[in-house]
């Protein structure tokens, strides 16, 4: 019973196979096709001679000949790579960046007129509707070059080509599939295959734009007031005693070790390093923003968390960031960075925030308002009403980022412009203790 349905399965799948083929064929041809092969087409219809009855048959026997022997090495030479691809960790959104692409040809036959670029996106409208309707967020915008010509790849050999990419939305995309078109031989047709990568890279939030450096600067200075140095008295540490050397300034006598040792010993302080200050960047909306204006809300919000972090670290300043999308027993609040280098953590989970409800993020700050006690901490968030506990704590800050009664409630969005720039939406800081 099952070999009947098995074969009867089978037998309908031939057919369809063969009622389909001449449809696939004229599509592959049209695909392959460039303007040589057209340009063969036509004067192989040319050499017919329909009007004086009498064809051409030398000429039409050698464009035919061309056209088949042209589209069987296309095929024969079908480029067959392993392919690596070299970026960086973080990059921020609408910031275009180098990617190195590197080739191997797994073949024996070497792959000649390349061009390797990345895929762009046939059916946009299509697989913007699946990301919208799967996720929520709109489809990442993502700006490349034209694909890079490729002359040979020798078989088993590696070969480089470097481009670039550009992502319009923050968040933790994958990186396009990378395409490699062959045209040989003479450019009469061309065969693509396209690659997965597999490789994920972190957009992070657009930078402020220069329009907005005052508002920036008043950011700030409102974050000078939570960061002082202490007093000369109190910020001396000790680090270790030495033996005393002629000339050198002597601040404490180590007598207990001169007597020891029977040689001056002096003690030897330093400065102790900056305080530790919190980062708390609410990703909350409040019930009453619409959907639409939700995403724009919080994407100012990182935006601002973005432009704080490289101007504290470059202050040398301890930094500690926690982000109410973020579990506050989650190890990630551990890290500390104390240089611009070890930003990029930072960066990087700004780029996987993501918003929350109201609810959720207000119970999160109360307990990491208690955790930091009397730190010094600021808050960044676009919602007017916070839980009591911020505002009962001293050394807490909030910034508000958000729109103002004169700006439209719904606020536009940001726009590719001719050269592939974005234009930035107008931000709005109101520092508030």
């Amino acid at each position: 019973m099952w070999l009947s349905r098995l074969r009867r399965k089978r037998l309908s799948t031939f057919a369809v196979n063969v009622v389909l083929f001449p449809f696939r064929l004229w599509m592959h041809l049209r695909r392959s096709m460039t303007t040589t092969s057209v340009t063969l087409l036509l004067m192989i219809i040319v050499t017919l001679n329909i009007v004086w009855g009498y064809p051409w048959v030398g000429l039409f026997a050698a464009c035919v000949a061309i056209s088949i022997v042209g589209a069987i090495t296309n095929r024969v030479f079908t480029p067959s790579m392993r392919v690596d691809v070299k970026l960086p960790l973080s990059v921020p959104a609408t910031q275009p960046f180098i990617v190195q692409i590197h080739l191997t040809n797994k073949r024996r036959l070497p792959a000649m007129d390349l061009r390797v670029g990345f895929n762009i996106v046939t059916n946009r409208r299509f697989d913007e509707f699946e990301s919208r309707l799967n996720t929520g967020a709109p489809l990442p915008s993502v700006v490349t070059q034209p694909p890079k010509p490729l002359s040979l790849v020798r078989s088993r050999s590696h070969e480089s080509v470097s481009t670039s990419l550009c992502f319009a939305h923050r968040g933790i995309h994958t990186v396009p599939r990378v395409i490699v078109d062959s045209s040989f031989p003479f450019h009469l047709f061309r065969i693509v295959r396209r690659f997965k990568t597999g490789t994920q890279i972190a957009i992070t939030p657009a930078p402020l734009s220069l329009a907005q450096a005052s508002l920036a600067q008043t950011m700030m200075k409102s974050i000078d007031e939570l960061t002082p140095r202490a007093s000369a008295g109190d910020s001396l540490e000790y680090t270790g005693s030495r033996e005393y050397q002629d000339g050198v300034q002597v601040r404490r006598w180590d007598f207990g070790s001169w007597a020891r040792l029977g040689k001056p010993i002096v003690r030897e302080y330093q400065a102790s390093a900056l305080q530790t200050v919190w980062l708390i960047v609410d990703t909350a909306i409040e019930a009453s923003v619409p959907d639409l204006d939700a995403i724009e809300h919080v994407e100012r919000v990182l935006s601002c968390a973005a432009a704080v972090i490289p101007e504290w670290l470059e202050r040398k300043i301890r930094l500690r960031m926690y982000i109410t999308s973020e579990s506050p027993h989650d190890g990630k609040n551990e890290h500390v960075s104390n240089s611009v280098v070890d930003s990029e953590p930072l960066q990087i989970r700004l780029a996987a925030a993501s918003a929350i409800d109201h609810i959720t993020a207000d119970e999160r700050l109360r307990q990491m308002i208690d955790c930091v006690a009397n730190k010094p901490t600021l808050v960044l968030t676009s919602r007017r009403q916070l839980p009591e506990a911020i505002s009962r704590s001293p050394q807490c800050k909030v910034v508000f980022c958000g729109v103002t009664d004169s700006q439209p409630t719904s606020p536009k969005r940001s726009k590719v412009g001719r050269a592939g720039a974005l234009v930035p939406v107008p931000l709005v800081l109101e520092a508030k203790t």
